[in-house]
This record gives structure tokens, C-alpha cells and sequence, in this order.
């Protein structure tokens, strides 16, 4: 019960959203060499106070990991990474759906000026849930600030927080 008050005021709160994800990423560290089933199993009983049935499984919450570890389609990979996802929507006919893409840098060094940005606009990380930077107006931005938050991010591997396979591999790079 505490863990979920002590959870629901660092999801909600701005002050301490930089701290959440910093527990989150240390969290992911230390269970990084964990065996995936293992994992599940602490953190679904953690979390809900139940035991996680991956066996034969009954619940909606049971399924969606179940599915976690046996449905492997390359085609979850290319839609969880917010880059190569532009590639599929293209495919599929419908670029004019897409928002305009200024910039893509593989590395926060890349990243040297903004002049070439428009007035507003985000920072975003292609490969975790979260990971950006908005600007709402260049004569304001704090561009080092932004650079050392995403650098941050950059290090991250989303699939060690919630062993989602679909993000295991994906190469890590930041939009604009």
C-alpha cells in the first residue's frame, strides 16, 4: 500500500518526476540480470499482491504477459521505436498523418544548435516511454539542461524496466 502512495506521488508529481525515473532506471539495473519469468513473477506479486499465473493463464493482466514473453513478431519492434514507426505508417499509405520530422540525432553531442528548429518543438527519445523535451520557445530553452536530461534517457534500455521484448533492440536515437 505504501509502495503504491509513495509510487502515485513520484508519477504525479513534477518536482520529483526527474527522481521517478531515475528509481525506475536503477530498478531496471538491478534486475537487469534476472531471468525474464522470474522478473515477472516479483514484480506482478510487488505490484499487485498476487501470484502471476504465466502457466495457464486467466486474466487479462496474466495474458498481456504472457504474451511478453512468447509473441516475438519483429513488426512490435518497428512500431515501439517512435523513428522506424514513420517507416511502417509510410508503407501502409498514410504519410499525411505523420507530424514534420526537423532533425534525428544518433547521439546528444549531435545535437550543437537550434537555430535551424522552429520556435516550438520536442526533443524525444525513438526507444523508452517518456524521454522528452519540449520547447515552447527558443529564446527561453536551456539546450544543456535539455541535453543533459536526454542523455540520460539515452542510456536507458525500456525492455530491463518492463520486459517488453519489442524494446530490446532498439537502437537509441532523438527526434525532433
Amino acid at each position: 500500500m505504501m509502495k503504491t502512495i509513495v509510487r502515485k506521488i513520484l508519477e504525479n508529481n513534477k518536482m520529483t518526476q526527474g527522481v521517478y525515473s531515475k528509481l525506475r532506471y536503477y530498478y531496471a539495473k538491478f534486475n537487469a540480470g534476472k531471468d525474464d519469468e522470474k522478473y515477472a513473477v516479483e514484480y506482478y506479486y510487488n505490484k499487485f499482491g498476487r501470484k502471476l499465473n504465466l502457466h495457464d493463464p486467466k486474466t487479462f493482466d496474466e495474458k498481456i504477459w504472457w504474451l511478453k514473453f512468447n509473441y516475438h513478431n519483429q513488426l512490435l519492434t518497428k512500431c515501439a521505436d517512435k523513428y522506424l514507426v514513420r517507416e511502417y505508417i509510410k508503407e501502409q499509405g498514410l504519410e499525411h498523418i505523420l507530424n514534420d520530422l526537423y532533425a534525428v540525432y544518433d547521439d546528444v553531442s549531435e545535437i550543437k544548435c537550434i537555430d535551424h528548429l522552429p520556435e516550438k518543438f520536442y526533443l524525444k527519445c525513438n526507444h523508452v516511454s517518456g524521454g522528452n523535451v519540449a520547447c515552447f520557445d527558443k529564446k527561453v530553452f536551456d539546450l544543456e539542461k535539455a541535453k543533459k536530461k536526454l542523455s540520460w534517457y539515452m542510456n536507458i534500455n525500456q525492455y530491463y524496466i518492463t520486459r517488453e521484448w519489442q524494446y530490446k533492440n532498439i537502437k537509441p536515437k532523438i527526434i525532433c
